[in-house]
């Protein structure tokens, strides 16, 4: 293991080390790209402003994307509050893009990488793609003696969780844990820390170990709490906690939960999408367990929001779905348990870095399939 860490070390530290984060996917549809963001833009930083009449908001914020974790960090405590400025460039020319509130799903960036560390990345990533996980590994741990220096331990964090990434999709879960640990080993910062945690949350739901899961969610909530308070982030990782005891059946500890993270988005972030993710929680405890009016009244929460954000939109799309499903379970409400709607679609579509296909529990063939992120 400690031959793995010194490796990203050898390999990227020369290489690493310039600021900004480099778009790999803007999410279709998203609002990103509805402002023109494409596919290369580098960006460096942020602006968010100030909303009038909103006490929690009143005040902007501005701040720079040091590595892809503040990245990660700067969607849950940023993107849900008012519109944003992304201060970046394109072929060497200065952008600025105003961004409304909206749906921000699908988007992936990287790290900006100098010509040298790129080339193997990319090579790395296509073999991944294709299937041939070893040999893109390989590439990735390609020795450059010239490379040596001690570097930033974030960029080697970012490369471990590919390298993770790489084997959970083999299921070569031993080889997992190994880049798993090393990634914690070289952690750098609390941001680094919760994305890791993430990706073990994730790495454990594929593996259907929903406990250990939500063990690791806790660490993210902790790690919040203990550097910014109970704010967005915190809330996020409180939600993913939510998510899985509803998935183990534990309605009442679930509707906690989402209880919880929705009193802070909606004194954080009212009228936003991340308040529909709660209501989509709450709904589904509320429809297994056969309460029809409250389901109905979170339903159409969800539906006023995404109108008035997104018309015509994903998350519009996924609530109408829904309620759809919802109504036609009136006339049969025998089966709450097996029925489960597909409440969190417009949530799951939010990939980071990868997403994790899960089957719906659901006896109706209208119902389509979960997209649940496993690297946050």
């Amino acid at each position: 293991m400690a031959r793995l860490v010194c490796w990203w070390f050898i390999i990227f530290g020369s290489y690493l080390g310039m600021a900004g984060v480099v778009v790999e996917k803007v999410g279709n549809p998203s609002v990103l790209e509805k402002v023109g963001i494409a596919r290369g833009d580098l960006l460096l930083s942020w602006a968010r402003l100030p909303v009038v009449g909103s006490a929690a908001n009143q005040e902007g914020a501005k701040g720079t994307f040091d590595s892809v974790f503040s990245w990660l960090a700067f969607l849950d405590e940023q993107t849900p509050r008012g519109v944003i400025k992304l201060f970046g460039e394109r072929d060497g020319l200065k952008l600025m893009f105003e961004v409304p509130l909206g749906d921000w799903s699908q988007t992936e960036v990287r790290p900006l990488l100098a010509s040298g560390a790129l080339t193997h990345y990319l090579a790395g990533k296509e073999l991944v793609a294709a299937g041939r996980i070893p040999e893109g590994i390989a590439e990735w741990e390609k020795e450059n003696l010239d490379s040596l220096t001690k570097s930033r331990p974030d960029l080697s964090c970012w490369l471990l969780l590919q390298i993770a990434r790489a084997w959970t999709e083999k299921q070569d879960w031993e080889k997992t844990d190994a880049a798993l640990d090393s990634a914690l080993t070289v952690a750098d910062g609390p941001l680094a820390r919760i994305a890791v945690w993430g990706v073990v949350a994730g790495v454990r739901r594929k593996q259907n170990q929903l406990d250990q899961a939500e063990k690791a969610n806790q660490k993210q909530a902790e790690i919040w709490k203990m550097n910014g308070g109970e704010g967005l982030g915190f809330a996020r990782a409180i939600f993913l906690r939510g998510y899985l005891t509803f998935r183990q059946g534990k309605l009442a500890l679930a509707e906690e939960f989402f209880q919880r993270t929705l009193k802070i988005r909606e004194r954080m972030a009212p009228g936003s999408l991340v308040v529909t993710y709660c209501y989509s929680g709450l709904g589904a405890v509320a429809f297994s367990r056969g309460d029809m009016n409250a389901a109905d009244v979170y339903y159409k929460r969800i539906l006023s929001i995404t109108e008035n954000l997104t018309p015509g939109g994903r998350s519009v799309a996924a609530s109408l779905n829904n309620l759809g499903n919802f109504q036609n379970s009136l006339g049969d409400n025998t089966d709450f348990h097996i029925r489960v709607p597909m409440l969190f679609r417009h949530w799951f579509c939010q990939v980071k870095f990868r997403s994790l296909k899960i089957s719906a529990i659901s006896s109706s063939s209208n119902h389509r399939i979960m997209e649940l992120p496993i690297y946050l």
